[in-house]
Formats: structure tokens, C-alpha cells, sequence
């Protein structure tokens, strides 16, 4: 799959909220800057932190004005800092002094910019310090310098609400309805135009409007957008659409039937539904997406253990899909995901630290996300998270304990478990003497002890619900320690999942679908000459590109095919007509298999007919190869 971190960045800057954009950003850079050990490096860290928050959003809104959004990549940041933050130029011959390009475009930005703002602390700093910023702030960059992760972080192929919100509904408005209410009904398409459900939604910026629902909709089912004036009756628009959902197929056109047991003969639907108009009295004419899914998704993240520069982005990924569903949350009734999300965090001590971890945990139950942290002991939270680690152990509801080495943390699950207290009885008793005495004494003893805990068998384990106070049936129960053991043991996996779960199946098997697939990163550089304002830097930095130009790969037809390949794989031209559907496929077999070369006027055609701008760009390059 395709990620782009910036994704949810973009997402809030075109929404017209700049502040919103600038927390995104720092949510994604604590995780690349933010070191609990860091002593009197603090400072630096911040500093560069700060920095590419900056640099992030000067990219932002630079891509937003001049409608090229797929630059804002952070293989773009990193080049940003790379080229401006070390090209210094002086405005005259005899200035003593010289000048940053970096710096100097900050300060050209205007008062109150957020990215201004976010950079100033850099700005402050004096030439040295300034330097040991951007160098901690290169150095945090690293992994998308690295070209294979800057291609799969150039794109987004997953929308990350979908894992907990399945069904949304996206429109836009014209931006005179700002902050108005409309209405949102779904109807049976019957004689009664039967109301399924009605939702009252807050027009916001740009006109945008999203709603997430959980309602149950079939095909020809109608949707149904209106707006009244309250001061003004008559001032009344709606918009109606039926809705068609259209059966998914395979790469050779056969339907595609549901796994779900019991509607294995039930065919799967693509998640985008199409949107039939049938009125409109709006004044122009809405922007309207509807994803409609049963299905659940599930996201694996397959981390190196031998290499950890790459471990950032696990953490950002984490901690931007829940921000994502906690974000759809509060505009949602109920105010949690419809779908409950499971955070299966393996390895969670070897993972970066995740920004306000213990905070996420505080409130993520009720908002239907659970997280479970798999450690191999506390110490790792502690390294990690410091003062934080405390707060993030108590609001863990449950404590499963399998088996750890560590003592510290063996003694402190023994505590957790209790103590019991045994009477014992002793008597002193001499034949020759008639009063025999006895005693009771009490000994305060642990519930289960190291010694034990250190030697537990396979399968058994030790449950602490310490916030565990009903049973199923709502009643007070106290929250006593579970030792399963014996009958009770933890069953082993192939016992239960071998018949769901193929594990002799290698990993290099798989197909993965994503975007980035034949990706020339050349065609999202950015021009940084535009960030340049002095005549005489511009001059200079001219002068250096066409000393060092950009060589950009030259595809051949070879290269076009296969990335055209791995996009039909994919189903990047679903929304097209069965008709351009099988041309495309019947050209490329051609090719791949006879070497028949493509026609000029079939890739013309299909350029002019294919509704995917990925397959159109690779049309448009093997146009341009067959012509020259």
C-alpha cells in the first residue's frame, strides 16, 4: 500500500484550518524528533522538530495556491531543507555577512503565518546552534531521503476513517452556505419514499460537509440533500440521487463473491457507490461521494526488526489513525467509531514513542477503539516514555501475564495480584503440664509469588482487571485476579486458527496493491527557486541547478506496460466502461505476451475515455515514446 503522512495535513489545510494543519504536523514530527533521553539535547531536538513543522507547512500552502497537491510529499521537505537550508548567498560583493535562503524566505512570509510561527524558534538561534538545529533536523529526515520509502510516502491508497467509519458520505456546497444547516435523509425508492434515516449537518469551511452513518442501504435506494431558511421559507434547496452500487470484479472481469460465511454466494460491491442525480435546485451543482462497506479492514504493518531508522513511521501511522477516528468521533452521533477498532501493537516496547500515549489511553474505550500492548516488560514503557509510563500501565485496563525474565517486572504483576492472609495455629503441649497453650498468628502472604510467576508453564496466564467491576450481567463483582491454569489454559494457535489463517504461505506470495508502483520521484519535485526572493540568489542558485541538473529516468515501453500492469492489478480503472476496460487489457496482453506494440490511435483513444489519472499519465508517456 501507499502512505502519505501528510495526507491528514493537506486534509485540514484545504478544510481552511491552518491551525488544525499545524497540530497534524507536530503530531507527525514528535515521533521523528522526540527522544526522552535527550538531556541538555532537548533544546536541539524541539528546535528541529519546530523547524520541519515549518517547512511542512510553507510546502503546503506553496502546493494548495498553485494547485500541484501531490508534491506535498516529505521526501520534498527533505529536499527543502537540504537545498535552501545550505545555499547562503550575499546581496552585494562586499557584504562581510552572508545569508540564508532557508531563513530568508521565513522572514519574508507575513505576519501571524503559522508556518512562520512554527519556524521562529530556529530564527532566534544563533549561526552554531542554528546549524546543530537543521543538522538534528536532517538527520530526523532520513528515512524519506531514502528513495524506496519516499515513493510509498508520496501516495495514499488507504483513507484512514475508513477503518473505524466503513460508510461516509462526502458533498460539497457553494461557500454561501457556510455554517447553515441541511438536511440528510436516506428513503426507500418505494410509493411512500420510506425515510431510512435523517441527519442535520453544520455547513463548514469551503462549503464542505462530512457524515459518517451506520444505516443499512441496497441498490436504488434514494439520498436526499435539502436546505430551508429558517427567515425565509421560500428560500429552499434539494438535491436528490439513487443510489447504484456496482458488483466488483477481477482482473479478468469475473465477479468477486464475499468470504463472509453464509453469503459466499453474495457478490462483493466496490466501496465508492455511484451517485445517479435525478433534481437539483441548488444553486450550482454539488461535489458528492458516497463509500458504502461492510466489509472490515484490517491494516498490517510489517516493520524490520534489523533495521530501526524505518520504526518512525509505524508510530505516525498509529498515532495519525487514531487522531483520524478520534476527529470523525466528535462529528459523529454517539461519538465513537462504528466499528470497534483493535490496535494490535506487537513489539510495542522496540516501537518510537507514540505523542500522548497515556492521554490516547485515557479515552480511547469510549470511543470503541482498544488498544493492546504486547511487551516483553514494563522497563521497555519506562525507557521509552519516562514520567509518562505510570500513567500509561494504569489506564490499561487489563494486565495479561505470559512470562517475562525481568524481575522488576515479575515482583511488580506479584503486587498487582495481592495479598492473602493465612491464620496459622501453634500450640505448646507438655505432658506434665494440664493448661496446653494455643496460638493463633497471621502472616501476611502473596496471592502468587515470583518463584511461580517466573516458572509458568505454556498456555497459563495471569489476568489483573484491576478496572473490572461488573460481570456480563451488570452486577458489582470485585475485580480478584484470573490465574488461568490446566482446563483454563491459553489454547495454542493451531488449535483454533489453522483452518482461518495459512501460515505456510510466504509473505513475497502476496500481491500488494500500491500507487507508488513505477513512481518517478522527478515529476513531484518541487522548483525551489519560487522560495527564493533576492535577484541576485536567484541568479546564483541557477547558476548551481544547471551545474548539477536533475537527470529524470527515461521509461521505456517496457517500463510503461508493466507500471500500466500493476495498475489494472489493482483496479485503478474500475470506474471505467467494461468497453475501455477490456481495450486497455486486450493492449497490454498484446504486448506482454505477442509484443504486438501498442497503436497511436488505441492509446489515444483511451487517454481521451480512461476516468484514472495514473493510468492517463502512463497513456500520455507511451504516447510520447510511440511518437518520437
Amino acid at each position: 500500500m501507499s502512505y502519505n503522512p501528510l495526507q491528514l495535513v493537506i486534509d485540514a489545510w484545504v478544510n481552511g484550518d491552518d491551525q488544525e494543519a499545524a497540530k497534524r504536523a507536530n503530531t507527525l514530527t514528535f515521533s521523528l524528533y522526540n527522544d526522552p533521553n535527550a538531556g541538555d539535547n532537548a533544546f536541539f531536538n524541539t528546535s528541529a522538530q519546530n523547524a520541519i513543522n515549518g517547512i511542512i507547512l510553507a510546502i503546503v500552502d506553496y502546493c494548495v495556491k498553485n494547485n500541484c497537491i501531490e508534491k506535498i510529499t516529505m521526501h520534498n521537505v527533505s529536499q527543502m531543507l537540504n537545498e535552501l537550508g545550505t545555499f547562503y548567498y550575499k546581496e552585494n560583493p562586499d557584504d562581510f555577512v552572508e545569508k540564508n535562503a532557508l531563513d530568508e524566505y521565513f522572514k519574508s512570509l507575513p505576519q501571524g503565518n503559522v508556518a512562520k510561527m512554527q519556524y521562529g524558534s530556529t530564527s532566534f538561534a544563533g549561526e552554531k546552534a542554528k546549524g546543530s538545529i537543521l543538522a538534528t533536523a536532517n538527520q530526523g529526515l532520513q528515512t524519506f531521503a531514502d528513495k524506496m520509502f519516499a515513493k510509498m510516502t508520496s501516495k495514499s491508497s488507504l483513507d484512514l476513517k475508513q477503518v473505524g467509519f466503513p460508510k461516509n458520505l462526502f458533498f460539497q456546497l457553494d461557500e454561501n452556505f457556510l455554517n447553515k444547516r441541511v438536511t440528510v435523509s436516506f428513503h426507500k425508492n418505494d410509493e411512500k419514499k420510506t425515510e431510512i434515516s435523517s441527519y442535520k449537518i453544520k455547513v463548514k469551511a469551503l462549503g464542505m460537509c462530512n457524515m459518517n452513518f451506520d444505516e443499512t442501504l441496497e441498490d436504488g435506494d434514494l439520498l436526499l440533500i435539502r436546505y430551508q431558511d429558517d427567515e425565509d421559507p421560500k428560500k429552499k434547496y434539494r438535491l436528490l440521487y439513487s443510489l447504484n452500487f456496482e458488483t466488483l470484479l477481477d482482473e479478468k472481469g469475473r465477479v468477486v463473491y464475499q468470504k463472509k460465511a453464509g453469503y459466499e454466494d453474495k457478490p462483493e460491491y466496490k466501496r465508492q457507490v455511484v451517485l445517479n442525480m435525478k433534481a437539483n435546485t441548488f444553486p450550482l451543482k454539488p461535489k458528492t461521494k458516497l463509500t458504502y462497506s461492510d466489509k472490515p479492514t484490517a491494516v498490517f504493518m510489517i516493520v524490520p526488526d534489523y533495521d530501526k531508522s524505518n520504526h518512525a513511521l509505524a508510530s505516525i501511522f498509529v498515532k495519525q489513525l487514531y487522531t483520524e477516528l478520534s476527529m470523525n468521533c466528535n462529528d459523529t452521533k454517539g461519538k465513537k467509531c462504528y466499528r470497534r477498532v483493535h490496535f494490535l501493537l506487537d513489539e510495542f516496547g522496540n516501537m518510537p514513542p507514540i505523542d500522548d500515549m497515556g492521554g490516547v489511553l485515557t479515552v480511547c474505550a469510549g470511543r470503541n477503539m482498544l488498544f493492546n500492548l504486547v511487551l516483553q516488560s514494563y522497563s521497555q514503557i519506562e525507557k521509552l516514555y519516562d514520567k509518562e509510563a505510570t500513567e500509561i500501565k494504569d489506564n490499561c485496563q487489563n494486565h495479561i501475564y505470559i512470562m517475562s525474565t525481568n524481575k522488576d517486572t515479575i515482583e511488580e504483576i506479584s503486587l498487582r495480584a495481592g495479598h492473602k492472609t493465612p491464620i496459622g495455629k501453634s500450640s505448646n503441649e507438655s505432658h506434665m503440664d494440664a493448661d496446653n497453650k494455643l496460638t493463633k498468628n497471621a502472616d501476611q502472604q502473596r496471592i502468587i509469588t515470583p518463584e511461580r510467576l517466573s516458572q509458568f508453564l505454556e498456555g497459563e496466564t495471569l489476568v489483573l482487571r484491576a478496572l473490572h467491576r461488573q460481570d456480563i450481567n451488570r452486577k458489582k463483582v470485585r475485580a480478584y485476579p484470573i490465574f488461568n491454569t490446566k482446563e483454563t489454559s491459553m489454547p495454542y494457535r493451531w488449535q483454533f486458527l489453522g483452518d482461518d489463517f495459512d501460515t505456510s504461505r510466504d509473505l513475497n506470495e502476496i500481491d500488494i496493491p500500491s500507487l507508488h508502483t513505477g513512481l518517478d520521484l522527478t515529476d513531484l519535485y518541487l522548483d525551489f527557486l519560487d522560495f527564493i526572493l533576492n535577484k541576485t540568489a536567484k541568479k546564483e542558485y541557477m547558476r548551481k541547478q544547471q551545474a548539477n541538473p536533475v537527470v529524470k529516468n527515461q521509461l521505456t515501453i517496457d517500463d510503461v506496460i508493466k507500471s500500466l500492469i500493476g495498475l489494472v492489478k489493482e483496479k485503478r480503472n474500475a470506474n471505467d466502461t467494461e468497453d475501455i476496460r477490456k481495450r486497455l487489457v486486450q493492449m497490454l496482453l498484446n504486448y506482454a505476451k505477442d509484443n504486438i506494440a501498442p497503436k497511436t490511435e488505441e492509446v489515444a483513444f483511451l487517454i481521451e475515455h480512461s476516468s484514472d489519472h495514473a493510468i492517463t499519465s502512463y497513456l500520455e508517456e507511451l504516447l510520447k515514446i510511440l511518437t518520437e
